[in-house]
């Protein structure tokens, strides 16, 4: 059984910090930045290519919206 665990994603929008709660099984970089991008409000990329190109393209869609400094940390975590 995969364990939930909960992050916390900081980022700066426009020069301002933000953070917030996601709860996932596993995260990476490309999904944190897709979840700060959601929400900041800026949207994310639809048919976006796959793989590091992926993370490359929507850090450049990020930070062309004024998002940037994403980094995330594991808070809490619910074992079996």
């Amino acid at each position: 059984m995969r364990v939930l665990r909960v992050y916390r994603i900081h980022y700066s929008i426009n020069g301002r910090p933000s953070d917030f709660l996601q709860p996932d099984h596993d995260l990476s970089e490309a999904d944190a930045w897709h979840y700060a991008c959601l929400h900041a409000g800026i949207g994310v990329l639809h048919n976006a290519p796959a793989g590091q190109d992926e993370l490359v393209t929507l850090v450049r869609h990020a930070k062309r919206s004024g998002l940037g400094e994403v980094r995330w940390e594991e808070v809490i975590s619910e074992d079996p």
